[in-house]
């Protein structure tokens, strides 16, 4: 089997393509450093000799602030504790509630 390589980031992420395959059209992530003035790839990545890629600076910084940063966190928090317990809504439901609040 060919060797598998993440694309994307968030929930597409986790989608799984051969090594090799054939990106067009699509975003690719990597994360990279810079290293005596040259960007050195956190990983390898398997590229065609001579492949033409576009690099877009992340920005890491946002508007929050620290509180706003603490209630954020503590949300994520809830949310991955109601997942574990079971208490999510389906797809329906949550669209008939987002109607009903109009």
């Amino acid at each position: 089997m060919d060797s598998m390589s993440t694309i994307g980031d968030g929930p597409a992420a986790e989608r799984l393509v051969p090594s090799d395959a054939i990106l067009r059209g699509m975003t690719l992530t990597l994360r990279a450093r810079v290293r005596g003035g040259r960007l050195v790839l956190d990983e390898p990545i398997d590229l065609p000799e001579g492949s033409e890629v576009d690099l877009v600076l992340a920005h890491e910084e946002d508007d929050l602030d620290e509180a706003d940063r603490a209630r954020l966190h503590a949300a994520i928090d809830r949310a991955r504790a109601q997942v574990e317990r079971g208490e999510t809504l389906g797809k329906d439901e949550f669209a008939a509630r987002l109607r009903a609040k109009g």
